[in-house]
Formats: C-alpha cells, sequence, structure tokens
C-alpha cells in the first residue's frame, strides 16, 4: 500500500537561495508534490523554483529545470494545477501499474535521499517564498509469490541537461548520454512571452502591439494563447512580420518558439527513427502525449512501456533541423541499474 506523509524541514527557502530536505531511507519513494507560495499566495512553480536536484548516496540522480518537470508532466497528459511542482519517480502515465511501480525508487539499501531546491527572484526583495510539501512511498518490492514475499526492482530514472548551439538547418547533437538506454530525449528551445498579436488574414502579417519581433525571430513560430500557430516567414519591423499562415487571430497573447522540424535518430551507425516534427507528433498523439510541451519529444517508450528503450553500444547521433540558429536544451531520461551505475 502506499502511503503519503508530509516533508517537514525545508528550510532556507529564499529569493536567489537554495534548499536542501532529506527522505528517510528503507522504503520506495514514488512521488514528491510540492506547493510553492509568494507572500502566502499559492504561486506558480516556474516563478518560484528554478530548478531541482535529486541525490541519493550523495550521487545526482537528476539535476533539472523545474519548468521541465512541469511540461514533462503535461506531455504525459497529467493536468498539473497552478502552484504544484510534481516530481515523479513512478510515473502515473505509464501503460500499466506494474510498469508505473517499475520506477519507483527503491532505497532499501540506501543511506540517503536528499532534494535540492535553487530559487529564482521576483525583482521585489520583500517578496517572501515558501515551499511545503508531500510524499508517497511504499515499504515493499512489486510481485508477490504465494508466500507473500516481494520481489525488488531497481530501476533508476536518471534526468540530466545537454545544450547546445545549434546552427539554422541540419544539426547533429552527439553528446548525449549513452551509457544506460535512453528512454526519452526532450529537446526544447527558448520562449519569450508577448502582449497582444493580432494575424491579419488579407496580407498575411502578425503585428504586434508593441515592438517584439527581431530579424532572427525569422524560422520561428507564434504560438497563440488559443492554440492555434504561425511560422514567421519574413521580418519586416519590430512591430511586424510575415507569416506562413493565412488566418483571422486577433488581440491574442503568444509564445515566439524555436522551431525543430525534423529528427533523425543513428545509434550505432543504424539510422533507428526519422520524422518530421508533425509526424513524431501524430506518433505521440496515438498514446496519448502531447507533443506541444516541448519543441521537439523524442520519446522512444512512446507506447508508455518503460520496455521501449533505445540501447547504444557506441555512438548516438541525433540530427535536428532547427528553424534559426538557436540554444536547444536536451533533457535525456535514461534507466540505470542502480544509484551508483
Amino acid at each position: 500500500m502506499r502511503r503519503i506523509n508530509r516533508i517537514t524541514g525545508i528550510e532556507g527557502v529564499t529569493q536567489g537561495g537554495s534548499a536542501t530536505f532529506k527522505l528517510d531511507t528503507g522504503r520506495r519513494i514514488h512521488g514528491i508534490k510540492l506547493l510553492t507560495y509568494i507572500n502566502s499566495v499559492l504561486t506558480a512553480a516556474t516563478l518560484v523554483v528554478d530548478r531541482v536536484r535529486v541525490k541519493v548516496n550523495e550521487v545526482t540522480q537528476w539535476d533539472v529545470p523545474a519548468s521541465y518537470l512541469i511540461a514533462e508532466a503535461k506531455l504525459n497528459g497529467i493536468k498539473v494545477k497552478n502552484g504544484v511542482l510534481p516530481i515523479f519517480f513512478s510515473e502515473p502515465g505509464r501503460a500499466d501499474k506494474t510498469d508505473e511501480q517499475a520506477l519507483a525508487y527503491d532505497l532499501t539499501d540506501a543511506k540517503s535521499f536528499t532534494v535540492e531546491l535553487t530559487f529564482k527572484t521576483t525583482g521585489t526583495p520583500t517578496d517572501i517564498f515558501r515551499v511545503a510539501g508531500t510524499y508517497s512511498w511504499d515499504n515493499g518490492g512489486i510481485f508477490a509469490d504465494i508466500n507473500g514475499r516481494r520481489t525488488r526492482v531497481t530501476n533508476v530514472l536518471r534526468k540530466s541537461i545537454l545544450s547546445v548551439n545549434a546552427l539554422a538547418g541540419p544539426y547533429d547533437i552527439d553528446q548525449l548520454p549513452i551509457r544506460h538506454p535512453l528512454l526519452r530525449v526532450l529537446m526544447t528551445t527558448p520562449v519569450r512571452s508577448s502582449g497582444a498579436i493580432t494575424i491579419t488574414q488579407d496580407d498575411v502579417t502578425a503585428t504586434a502591439s508593441a515592438a517584439l519581433f527581431a530579424a532572427s525571430d525569422v524560422g520561428k513560430r507564434i504560438v497563440y494563447s488559443d492554440g492555434t500557430t504561425a511560422t514567421i516567414t519574413g521580418y519586416t519591423s519590430t512591430t511586424v512580420v510575415t507569416v506562413a499562415e493565412s488566418q483571422t487571430v486577433t488581440a491574442l497573447t503568444a509564445d515566439i518558439k524555436g522551431i525543430i522540424s525534423y529528427v533523425e535518430v543513428n545509434a550505432d551507425s543504424k539510422r533507428n527513427w526519422e520524422a518530421e516534427e508533425v509526424e513524431n507528433a501524430e506518433y505521440l498523439n496515438d498514446y496519448g502525449l502531447d507533443a506541444t510541451q516541448f519543441a521537439l519529444p523524442l520519446c522512444f517508450d512512446f507506447t508508455e512501456q518503460t520496455s521501449d528503450f533505445l540501447e547504444i553500444a557506441q555512438s548516438l547521433n541525433v540530427r535536428i533541423t532547427s528553424g534559426t540558429a538557436q540554444a536547444v536544451h536536451c533533457m535525456a531520461l535514461s534507466v540505470a541499474p542502480s544509484f551508483n551505475a
């Protein structure tokens, strides 16, 4: 049976600072839910927490931005409420409950389990940050025999970040971790939000209410708050750009995002994956995965089974087509056989 306990001792929560808390070992940890506050008001976790590090026996297992954890949860179809930061080890979106539990962090023989949080700043020094939380756990393994003895399974989900400066057009990413089988490589590009933008259908231009655009935005995408999109194909001025789509969108807020339009994966000189962005998204959609949460989510386990992974012996090259010269941040999810491997 899973149990839920409150987390105590989250100390040092300050703007621009860091806080550490520990959880008991000798059990399996399924997940952590943190609530984030500014001035006692529940506030979006992305405005409070910058980065999350998870350590077992002082060995780093995760070191990722908090915003990526929220985007990953949404990719998996989980509705994340405002002010909640989900940290999943057992992933609720997995194809079956046994597969889900197989990713629990089994701390039966571990000496320590530590979570480190680093915090953002608001620009107002008097703002007070607070974090509260709970965690879920159990005492046993997954499978029980006729005598009730449980089998322990250790599958350690690792998360790490690789950032590259991609050139426009084809670009090779060849420094991803290959020591352990890869489940996913979730790629994101810088995003900046705008005020109101209008697309006029007649001349196919996008007009911003204030200076927003730059010549370097050609090849990027406007993503409106209603979900519609427009690709920027030409630059006129800081308030006007040409877009590819002919549609009418009036006075909606939007994000401007870099585009990754194609991906090709070669492992040990064998081509394992090739798809346009929209084709890749269609396969994910079949299994309830929301590809819009990342610029291009590369999910070898899109069937939501942990047995679907990419195993690499010697080399891995992920070739992308980038819409413009831009930073590309890759969150790699791999499965290790132990916390020290």
